[in-house]
């Protein structure tokens, strides 16, 4: 005698959210980093690949649901998986992976060692923090930090990162990991159109 779920069709046939959920897989693997979207209903979808595939799916001032994990298991080909909730500055996840994948493939953490590119370093260091008020005069227009960020040379903005990684650990990275996230969604949908 088989279990009812043995007998279950495969599912059903590939579909949109099938080719996104696809696709997001294909440029987490390509790319190697963190593919991000969001859905016509609000569902966020962030797939990683590094250390196993994993996808976490969250909503802007919400929480997703078993029933959401159960459809994009599904839509993925994952027969069986684990999910586990996993709670970040920016809200809850629900992380889902294959059945047996390791526990680190979870969540995508930007890597606080790695050497960004300038343009990073500049957007990170013009954005609010700590640093603001620890380089700048508070008088200072946004204009005026921005001047200086883009006269700064190579040597220049890795001696900043350096410190504020010091003074700042957390926050820095916290910072670079919303960077590119939003580099990677800007990517996606560039991508898409």
């Amino acid at each position: 005698m088989t279990a009812p779920w043995e007998d279950a069709p495969e599912g059903p046939p590939p579909g949109q959210l099938s080719a996104v959920l696809a696709g997001l897989l294909a440029e987490s693997r390509r790319e190697r980093r963190v593919a991000t979207t969001t859905l016509t209903s609000g569902l966020i979808l962030t797939v990683t690949t590094e250390g196993g595939d994993a996808i976490a799916l969250s909503r802007a001032g919400g929480r997703s649901d078993m029933h959401e994990a159960t459809t994009v298991a599904a839509q993925v080909g994952w027969r069986s998986y684990d999910t586990e909730w996993v709670s970040r500055r920016k809200g809850v996840y629900l992380v889902l992976r294959p059945a047996g994948a390791p526990p680190d493939a979870a969540v995508a953490t930007a890597d606080v060692d790695a050497d960004p590119p300038d343009a990073v370093i500049r957007a990170l260091l013009a954005r609010p923090g700590p640093w603001h008020e620890a380089s700048m005069s508070l008088q200072d227009p946004a204009s005026a930090r921005e001047q200086v960020l883009n006269g700064f040379r190579r040597c220049q903005l890795r001696d900043f990162l350096t410190w504020a990684r010091r003074k700042w650990p957390d926050k820095v990275a916290r910072g670079l990991l919303d960077l590119e996230l939003e580099q990677s969604r800007a990517q996606l949908r560039e991508a898409l159109r």
